[in-house]
């Protein structure tokens, strides 16, 4: 660090030459000004801060000795008097004043030397106690706030610290007194605002918008609850402003400002008392939470728990969701989930029973993946931010909750299909192996092969036709007619014996099916080989 320097002589050439004399830089000190009088001494002072003054203690008219009265003793520099024999005594004198030291002229260098390294230890002292001590108070202050913030974060979830009464009068609240609890969060741009930097950026230029508005109004305290939202109590309120008045002016700044757009709850406290604290967070959470999911405009006081026949609707609706899902008409699911959303917004339920609804929803979800196997935990199917507390807490609206579900649902079908898909691959081609392998038995049927695989013949019929694009039973009479043109043209047995080698008992059916099939009927097929045959592949 450099430290400054101002030379107060009258006379110019003692000025210079300690100006000169010894390399300051190299001492870590800077060249800051001089001045001939105390006057402009004084006059350079108050527009520029030095860390030292050499003051010559005799000058015509006011003297050193004056400007060591006139600086003040707190923020007075350190300074090193220049004094001549015949005002030695003089100088001792000042030192009662707290210079630093005195030389005699005419200065000599080493003796300046030696003056201003010593002078430089104790400025280097001094700034590292300084430092020191800044940085206790900065982390007294960090620990103070962030205790203060632990509190009320605990107040706020419902659990009383002990001494909480005790405490809350050491941050300003006092039992006697009634406050106004306000909720105020900033609202995202976009989704991506919500959780990142941006959104503690938004929330920092709206404290400092409030802290504005309210330093008229007395005593109040800022501190953020556990989901970040900024909770204001606020002593008392002037009867011509109220909570809403003192909100939208709050709005107005922020808006004019940043561009932003608030979110907000308010309640009165009964008294300062932690419990009535905490009812009154309690109400204007309520509060916020129905502004935030209905709208800034709702009308709180038209907010009931709905009625038998609206509950009844919902829980058919409910039902309907569960049938749509299970049999996969993803449409009707998206049309059912509008319904239930609609129902809750035109009936503006209260957050109890909205989270109950969510709980149900959250429910079937579950209900249904377990039943499929489905990957419930999938980022992809939003799984993760799914929590009741946290769909209702952290500032979506019901169109955003609705679209959450929307999401979770379609996924789930998405995923059903790409695993119905990969198991009616499966289900074919071990049909095909069976067929394959037992083809020659007269017994093999569709019946036998659903059998088989555990699985339901018209699944199966389905399911092969889906894939091969031919009928499972088609594709045995296939395998059968390839097997039995094979052994007419290479092997010398009769036709009964490869009729029952490719899986017919009767001879009269087995010549009926080969002639269907190929055009020929076996014994002509086996005097005129290939050139007469005509394929016939549909069953």
């Amino acid at each position: 660090m450099m430290y400054r320097f101002l030379i107060v002589d009258d006379e110019y050439y003692i000025r210079q030459h300690i100006r000169c004399c010894i390399p300051w830089e190299n001492y870590d000190f800077q060249y800051a000004g001089e001045a001939s009088s105390v006057s402009q001494a004084m006059e350079f002072l108050e527009h520029n801060g030095v860390e030292l003054i050499l003051l010559d203690i005799s000058m015509p008219g006011q003297s050193g000795m004056d400007l060591l009265k006139l600086l003040d003793a707190k923020k007075r520099p350190h300074v090193i008097i220049l004094t001549g024999f015949a005002t030695f005594e003089y100088a001792r004198e000042a030192l009662k004043y707290g210079v630093s030291d005195y030389l005699l002229k005419p200065i000599k260098p080493e003796t300046l030397t030696d003056a201003v390294i010593s002078l430089k230890e104790t400025l280097d002292r001094e700034n590292n106690r300084t430092k020191a001590l800044l940085q206790l108070e900065w982390t007294s202050a960090v620990i103070e706030q962030e205790t203060q913030r632990n509190f009320f974060r605990s107040l706020y979830t419902g659990h009383v610290p002990a001494r909480g009464e005790e405490l809350l009068e050491t941050y300003g609240i006092r039992p006697s007194s009634r406050y106004i609890v306000l909720i105020l969060d900033t609202i995202s741009k976009d989704k991506q605002n919500k959780h990142n930097g941006q959104k503690q950026a938004d929330r920092l230029a709206m404290n400092n918008c409030a802290e504005q508005i309210l330093s008229p109004f007395g005593f109040y305290l800022i501190t953020p609850d556990g989901y970040g939202r900024s909770v204001i109590i606020l002593e008392g309120l002037p009867s011509s402003i109220s909570g809403q008045e003192l909100t939208d002016l709050v709005q107005k700044l922020v808006k004019e400002r940043f561009h932003l757009s608030l979110l907000s709850g308010y309640s009165i406290s009964a008294s300062g008392k932690a419990g009535d604290i905490l009812a009154a967070y309690q109400n204007s959470l309520q509060f916020f939470w129905l502004r935030t999911i209905y709208g800034e405009t709702i009308d709180v006081s038209q907010v009931f728990m709905p009625s038998l026949p609206v509950l009844d609707s919902l829980t058919a609706l409910n039902n309907r969701l569960r049938l749509d899902l299970s049999g996969k008409q993803d449409t009707a699911v998206l049309r059912v989930l509008d319904k239930i959303f609609l129902l809750m917004k035109k009936h503006l339920f209260p957050i109890h029973a909205l989270e109950s609804e969510i709980v149900s929803l959250m429910g079937i979800a579950i209900h249904h993946a377990a039943e499929r196997h489905l990957d419930i935990l999938s980022s992809e199917n939003d799984w993760n931010s799914l929590s009741c507390t946290d769909l209702i807490q952290s500032g979506l609206r019901l169109e955003e909750i609705k679209e959450t579900f929307a999401r979770l649902f379609s996924a789930f079908m998405r995923d059903q299909e790409q695993g119905d898909h990969h198991f009616i691959e499966e289900v074919v081609l071990q049909s095909q192996k069976i067929i394959d392998r037992d083809f020659a038995k007269a017994c093999l049927s569709l019946n036998t092969i659903a059998s088989e695989l555990l699985i339901s013949p018209s699944y199966l019929s389905r399911s092969f036709t889906k894939i091969q694009g031919i009928s499972l039973t088609s594709y045995i009479t296939k395998c059968r007619m390839e097997h039995a043109r094979d052994l007419l043209q290479h092997t010398e047995m009769t036709i009964a014996q490869i009729s029952e080698q490719s899986g017919y008992s009767d001879l009269f059916y087995f010549s009926k099916r080969f002639k269907s099939f190929w055009g020929v009927s076996p014994s002509r097929y086996r005097l005129t080989g290939a050139s007469d045959m005509e394929v016939n592949k549909e069953d």
